[in-house]
């Protein structure tokens, strides 16, 4: 009885094996198969045939799927990048508007002649009115002392208040880079930025030898390489997925981890060129976005 069940277990895995074997070699057969295409010219030259196995061919349309998927993925996340850019942009530009006028409405407060001319009526009356306040201890008096006391309380915070929110969008402003690596008064692009350029994903300043470099954002040295060649290299990490690149330094004044400030001295330029670069949310943008040069003409 042992022997005869071990006989039946060890058909049954022969019968498998010659099944397997089976689909096996039918599925070969199958890829194996050749298709046949001809080319028929319109000119008196012979008939072209092209033969492709079927396994070929199936290869072809993978990778003709896999390119198209890879595509379709470049574009969905280039269109997103550009969204993040165009949204960033405008709320830099709502924020700037809204500093400059906050800006010039309290620089008008102080420097403004009518606005001078009037506290100082008004303080000359209420030392009249104080005067006459001591000698008559008149209640209409009271009333309008209190009543002034309490403009200028209001006034002091409405002054509080507007240095706070100044203070507040320039603190938001320090992470993004509004200004030039080099000195924008003698700032000459040598190398205008080019979207789609394979050799450069920034622009190039013309430099002298000695020229400062300084941090267009406050931010943390995330890299500082030296090459023979092309000089020191600079990697600044900000906030908002802003990453800023600086090639072609002679020296270097910061390390590795180091926090910098927005306008820091992080090194000095060779004679040559200095290549500056700016990554945002992981995509190379134009590097003067942020700033106020007219970074539209560079594209």
């Amino acid at each position: 009885m042992y022997k005869n069940k071990k006989k039946n277990k060890s058909n049954f895995y022969k019968k498998n094996n010659s099944d397997n074997s089976s689909f096996l070699s039918k599925l070969h057969k199958i890829l194996s198969h050749r298709l046949y295409f001809m080319f028929i010219p319109h000119s008196k030259k012979k008939t072209k045939t092209l033969s492709i196995p079927i396994y070929g061919l199936l290869i072809i349309v993978l990778i003709i799927a896999a390119a198209l998927l890879i595509t379709f993925s470049s574009l969905t996340k280039n269109t997103v990048i550009a969204s993040k850019t165009l949204v960033l942009t405008g709320s830099y530009q709502e924020r700037l508007e809204e500093i400059n006028s906050l800006e010039n409405l309290f620089n008008s407060v102080f420097s403004n002649d009518s606005y001078r001319e009037d506290m100082s009526n008004m303080m000359n009356k209420f030392k009249i009115e104080n005067t006459n306040l001591i000698n008559t201890n008149n209640t209409d008096n009271i009333a309008l002392l209190n009543a002034r006391a309490k403009e200028f309380e209001n006034l002091k915070n409405y002054l509080e208040e507007l240095k706070a929110n100044i203070n507040s969008k320039n603190t938001s402003l320090e992470y993004v880079p509004t200004i030039t690596p080099i000195d924008s008064r003698y700032a000459v692009i040598s190398k205008p930025y080019q979207k789609d350029s394979l050799l450069s994903k920034g622009i190039g300043f013309q430099t002298i030898a000695g020229t400062l470099v300084r941090a267009t954002a406050s931010g943390t040295i995330n890299s500082v390489v030296y090459d023979k060649d092309e000089g020191v290299s600079i990697v600044i990490y900000h906030r908002y997925g802003i990453i800023t690149t600086y090639k072609g330094l002679a020296t270097t004044s910061v390390k590795t981890n180091v926090d910098v400030k927005k306008g820091d001295i992080i090194g000095n330029a060779k004679t040559g060129e200095l290549e500056y670069e700016l990554k945002l949310a992981s995509e190379y943008v134009n590097p003067l976005i942020f700033t106020t040069l007219n970074y539209e003409q560079q594209e």
